[in-house]
Parts: structure tokens; C-alpha cells; sequence
């Protein structure tokens, strides 16, 4: 696990302001994982049937993975309206991505509904998969807004760490550097899938 640093003190911002997005993207993120939960929540035990469920599920991924995304942008003071071609298209095909694997998670929720004796907890952590990807397409987006930031690896309090990010701990490179070389935080590119 890491923890995305920056080179010169989250670009000169006081301590206050630093906690206040702190706590921003804590509760947009939480507010995310509520929605998506509250959506599995309502499939298994048969409030939603399978359509309701695989349109709701997707449509709170859009909103989610939209906000996560402004967010990132906003660190280098790009709205949504000023995103580029490419920033547009690399959201578009995050959110495709994680959209085209609700299907197939609908058919597992419907094979152990609480009515078929399922349990709730399993399904959960499945939906952890899409909750994790929040951070990934925050830091995504802020890599390409920011694009000359510079960024520090800094490892997170794991335990122990895994091949991808122990190597990375300390170096700094600007943020298009840790794009091109596909080293984001929360990437499923690294050994430990961003998650673990």
C-alpha cells in the first residue's frame, strides 16, 4: 500500500486546508462505498430485481468514478468543463471498464440472494473491487491534469509491502512520469492489484 506524497508541503497549503480535503475526499469516497453497498444490500435481499440493480449499480459507478475524477483534477485547478479530449476519453474508459464487470456480479448477487440462504458479507467484499477503484481514478486523473507536479512515493503502514511499491518508495517523478510508466497508486497494474 502507498500514500501519494507531495514534493513541496501539497503545494503550499496550511495544515487546515490540507485536512479539509482530507476529509473531502474521505467522505465522497465513504459516500461512495454507502451507495454501492446500499445497492448490493437492496438486490440480495429483493428490493431491486436484476435490471433495476445492473442500471442503479452502473449509474452509481458513473456518478462515483465522475466525482473521483474531479476531485483529482481540481488538485492542479482543472474543472470539469477545462477537462482535455484525452482526460474525457481516459474517464469514459475507467468507467467502462468497471461497467462492463456489473453483469457478471449481478449474476453472483442473484445466485445467493437472502431468499436462496446467501450471506451478505462475501458480496461485500466483492463490491470492495469497485469501492477500491475510487482512489485509483482520483490519482489518475490528477496525473494527467498534473501532469508537471511532481510526486514522492511515501509507503503506507502495511505491514509488509509488495514488489511494485517497496522499489518505488522515496523516488520522485513528475506526475506524467508515474503515468507513462503505469506506476499509479491503486493501479492493478502493481503486485499487490492496488488493494492489498
Amino acid at each position: 500500500m502507498y500514500i501519494w506524497g507531495a514534493t513541496n508541503a501539497f503545494w503550499n497549503i496550511s495544515e487546515q486546508e490540507l485536512a479539509a480535503l482530507i476529509f473531502l475526499f474521505t467522505e465522497t469516497e465513504s459516500q461512495y462505498r454507502t451507495a454501492l453497498r446500499a445497492r448490493v444490500r437492496g438486490f440480495w435481499s429483493g428490493v431491486f430485481d436484476y435490471g433495476e440493480f445492473v442500471s442503479g449499480f452502473s449509474q452509481d459507478i458513473r456518478d462515483g468514478i465522475l466525482q473521483a475524477w474531479t476531485e483529482g483534477t481540481a488538485e492542479c485547478g482543472i474543472a470539469p468543463s477545462e477537462w482535455s479530449i484525452d482526460e474525457v476519453r481516459a474517464w469514459e474508459t475507467f468507467v467502462t471498464t468497471q461497467v462492463m464487470q456489473v453483469g457478471f456480479f449481478a449474476i453472483a448477487i442473484e445466485q445467493n440472494t437472502r431468499a436462496l440462504g446467501g450471506k451478505l458479507t462475501p458480496l461485500f467484499r466483492r463490491t470492495e473491487l469497485w469501492i477500491n477503484r475510487y482512489p485509483e481514478a482520483r490519482t489518475q486523473a490528477a496525473a494527467m491534469a498534473c501532469g508537471d507536479k511532481k510526486k514522492i512515493w511515501v509507503l503506507g503502514p502495511t505491514e509488509k509491502h509488495c514488489l511494485s511499491c517497496r522499489p518505488l518508495a522515496g523516488r520522485v517523478y513528475r506526475y506524467s512520469v508515474w503515468l507513462a510508466n503505469g506506476a499509479l497508486p491503486q493501479s492493478p497494474r502493481l503486485a499487490c492489484g492496488g488493494y492489498r
